[in-house]
């Protein structure tokens, strides 16, 4: 019914993708050069000999065609998938699609013999498969969907005036005549179609086509091994590059993270205690630490001075410690302390990754 092969080896789209990377590259680097090339005398370049005048355009041009490259690999594996996902869609749909059945000749009646059929893919339509029969009988032939929806040939419109034309065929040895003309305006166009010149276009096309994948894939494509390393290479220099700039547009920020005091419990301890004490506050126990996410260490504390009591304890001893705390990677947490018969109760949370405590000074610095 149809031999037509949608569907290739995988090393026809590795070469076809290749192959576009190489012209792809060969454009921008000779386009690049060529337009330097056209500069040479500007009062900018005057200063070069020809040598360095050449040594930096190449550099130029290579750094763009690096990038290409590169770009090119990186889209590579997903591109080919892509197309073999198209074709083989496009495969399945032409070999899997029964005839319709019953196809009787419009002439006599007859049932009519399935010949050849064809997929047709029009630009945001679905796919169909258009089978032709014959009728064995009078020879009469039409085109039928494998809905069954008959095919209908539609005059050709003159594309001067767009009135119905006329279009006539003649075969001279393997030269094909295309002749359209309208009888409204007296439009005449003649196409010829040479078997034999568009086999040597192809041929031609298909040597230039070898030798360019022979002469520059090694130079422009990447193999699966180095393609990945520069990717890697690439990305781990850009991560840098936008660590570099976020440094520098947060430099106040980042500066303020660079002074702030991390302190181990123990350091955290004894500060709390040279703080505390001078305000009154004696006994200071601290829980065991909670490990999570940030580690939370509770404690407990109690006022000495038995003419403090409630919101006074309360409010004193936060304000002590908070003034301790800045500047260091340590906050009281949001609940605050509990005041009880002279016993103060809280809890306390470390700041340890650096987005912790970028977050903590970026609030700092708002206020």
């Amino acid at each position: 019914m149809s031999d037509y092969r949608y569907l290739k080896n995988e090393s026809y789209y590795n070469d076809l993708y290749d192959l576009h990377t190489i012209e792809t590259c060969l454009e921008y680097y000779w386009g690049l050069k060529n337009g330097f090339e056209n500069h040479r005398k500007d009062d900018n370049f005057k200063k070069f000999t020809k040598k360095q005048f050449d040594d930096d355009v190449h550099k130029v041009a290579s750094y763009t065609v690096n990038a290409i490259k590169m770009d090119r690999f990186r889209h590579k594996k997903e591109t080919i998938e892509k197309w073999m996902g198209a074709d083989q869609q496009r495969q399945d749909r032409l070999d899997n699609t029964v005839e319709p059945k019953g196809i009787l000749c419009p002439q006599c009646d007859t049932p009519m013999k399935s010949t050849i059929k064809e997929l047709v893919n029009h630009l945001n339509e679905p796919l169909k498969v258009l089978f032709f029969f014959e009728c064995p009988s009078c020879k009469k032939r039409r085109g039928v969907y494998d809905d069954g929806s008959s095919f209908v040939s539609k005059p050709p419109l003159c594309p001067k005036c767009k009135h119905e034309a006329k279009l006539t065929y003649k075969k001279t040895g393997k030269v094909l005549s295309w002749t359209t003309t309208c009888a409204s305006c007296g439009y005449k166009e003649v196409e010829k179609d040479d078997s034999d010149k568009w086999e040597a276009e192809r041929k031609k096309k298909e040597e230039r086509d070898k030798l360019l994948l022979e002469k520059y894939r090694d130079e422009f494509c990447y193999s699966e091994k180095d393609g990945q390393q520069a990717i890697w290479d690439y990305d781990q220099l850009t991560a840098l590059v936008d660590k570099w700039k976020e440094k520098d547009k947060h430099k106040e920020e980042y500066d303020a993270v660079a002074n702030i005091k991390r302190l181990t419990i123990v350091e955290l301890e004894k500060l709390l205690n040279e703080t505390i004490t001078s305000k009154g506050y004696i006994r200071l126990v601290l829980a065991q630490p909670e490990f999570g996410k940030q580690l939370i260490v509770g404690f407990t504390v109690q006022d000495g001075d038995p003419a403090r009591k409630g919101y006074d304890s309360e409010h004193v001893f936060k304000k002590a410690v908070k003034q301790a705390l800045e500047g260091t990677n340590w906050r009281l947490m949001s609940e605050g302390v509990i005041y009880r018969l002279g016993y103060l109760q809280g809890r306390l949370k470390a700041y340890e990754t650096e987005e912790d405590l970028f977050g903590l000074v970026g609030k700092n610095i708002k206020k």
